[in-house]
């Protein structure tokens, strides 16, 4: 159990950490969180940094949490993983939560990078980079709960 409840706790603490890093978007009632990072770019590397530390600390858990809960699914490619169901097990479960915050991570580091080119398109790169990054923090919330329920279930036997 305490595997299992650093591991989604650490995936929780990687979750917050990208709030402060993630693309800003138009608000009514002022200026988006991380609004500064537009200008600031040592703070947006100081962030991007924070959230790498806090990817490193749980991608060093997975180890435990495939020793605690065996039973990882391997097929040669991701096509046939998914062609099978996808995540199964805990371990499963605990691989998707790393790629589900790299993907978030990946939208926002697109975002930033977009502005930095062309920053004329910010608003457009809002919409399409916040997107990608909410259906990444959709998918990450879910797995992070599935993987909970599955361990629980293990832990409860």
């Amino acid at each position: 159990m305490a595997v299992a409840g650093d591991y989604a706790g650490d995936a929780m603490d990687a979750l917050a950490k990208l709030r402060y890093y993630k693309p800003t978007k138009r608000k009514k009632d002022g200026p988006h969180r991380n609004e500064r990072l537009h200008a600031d770019r040592e703070l947006r590397q100081q962030r991007a940094e924070e959230f790498e530390a806090a990817i490193d600390r749980l991608r060093t858990l997975t180890g435990r949490v495939w020793v605690t809960f065996p039973g990882k699914t391997w097929y040669p490619t991701a096509d046939q993983y998914w062609k099978h169901g996808g995540p199964q097990t805990t371990a499963d479960w605990a691989g998707e939560v790393l790629g589900r915050l790299r993907d978030m991570q990946e939208a926002s580091i697109g975002f930033w990078t977009a502005c930095d080119e062309n920053s004329a398109a910010r608003e457009s790169h809002e919409k399409s980079y916040n997107d990608r990054y909410q259906a990444a923090r959709n998918a990450a919330r879910t797995a992070v709960n599935t993987f909970t329920e599955s361990a629980a279930k293990l832990v409860m036997r």
